[in-house]
């Protein structure tokens, strides 16, 4: 059981180290990062949770925008907190002449080595493309799961091996060549209503984070495909609480089930979590994705 903070503001930092990677390959961060990290520096976090503590000053005093910026945020923050950890650049711009040819996301020294990370937050939903392969598309479907993979695999992290590149991380003064990894982290979300076959590309961490979707003229039988408590209430995340398990706070406003129709705006993804009481505390148990009724292809 995940331990108790009383800020989202670290709910979601816990959440950004601990959760399971989207992505299992040798190339992305170790999975027992997560669990070492968090074990080792519990204290710390604690000590970030408060209304007015350094984490929350931080962000305050940054223009911080989206969920992806946000995520950002939190594991550079963590990093620039934690003792052993040295950031040595983040957001770097590699520039061949004019011409911008990537960026590291982080770079930093930790245990002796220097370290590229990049980092990635993505949600994304399962449905057949046009060509009957079964693909798995951000809520905007612009984003595909294979295509992100694929560059940040064979481009992203093989930045440090492009000429400009090293000129650039010379000019930082750093030694010695960057170890790269991924730090991908979300959700994918299965269809709740639908006749497909799904797939799962080869490198997707089968004990990652699932959830559901269905199009907006679904939602009146959403009851009828999970299992779920009579008495569950829904709750609308904005994209700034998509990571966390969702709790209730000041100024949220539960909904009954018979009101999702009218409360999930029908023309654009809207993340719904359902919640029970627990103690006279609201809890998530599901979460799902009303999509357009025309997505992914609108």
């Amino acid at each position: 059981m995940s331990p108790r903070f009383d800020t989202q503001l670290v709910r979601d930092l816990y959440w950004a180290l601990h959760s399971p990677m989207l992505i299992d390959h040798p190339c992305t961060v170790d999975p027992a990062w997560r669990r070492r990290e968090t074990a080792r520096y519990l204290g710390l976090l604690k000590k970030l949770d408060g209304r007015n503590s350094k984490l929350s000053r931080t962000l305050r005093r940054r223009d911080v925008n989206g969920v992806g910026e946000y995520f950002e945020f939190l594991i550079r923050t963590w990093l620039e907190e934690v003792p052993p950890a040295r950031l040595a650049a983040s957001n770097w711009q590699v520039y061949d002449g004019s011409r911008t040819v990537g960026e590291f996301d982080l770079l930093f020294y930790r245990d002796a080595t220097l370290w590229h990370w990049e980092l990635a937050l993505k949600f994304y939903l399962g449905h057949p493309a046009p060509d009957g392969q079964f693909r798995w598309y951000g809520p905007d479907p612009s984003d595909r799961l294979d295509r992100k993979w694929a560059k940040m695999r064979g481009q992203q992290l093989r930045l440090h091996t492009h000429p400009a590149a090293r000129r650039a991380l010379n000019a930082l003064n750093v030694e010695p060549d960057p170890t790269p990894r991924a730090f991908i982290k979300g959700y994918l979300f299965l269809p709740l209503i639908g006749e497909f076959d799904v797939h799962y590309p080869p490198d997707v961490n089968p004990y990652g984070l699932r959830g559901w979707w269905l199009h907006h003229r679904h939602l009146p039988s959403v009851q009828e495909h999970i299992d779920i408590a009579d008495d569950t209430r829904w709750l609308i995340l904005p994209p700034r609480r998509w990571m966390s398990q969702a709790f209730v706070t000041d100024g949220d406003r539960l909904h009954d089930f018979d009101d999702l129709p009218s409360v999930a705006q029908p023309n654009r993804p809207t993340l719904l979590a359902g919640l029970v009481s627990d103690d006279g505390q609201w809890r998530e148990v599901t979460r799902g994705f009303a999509v357009p009724d025309g997505w992914p292809y609108f």
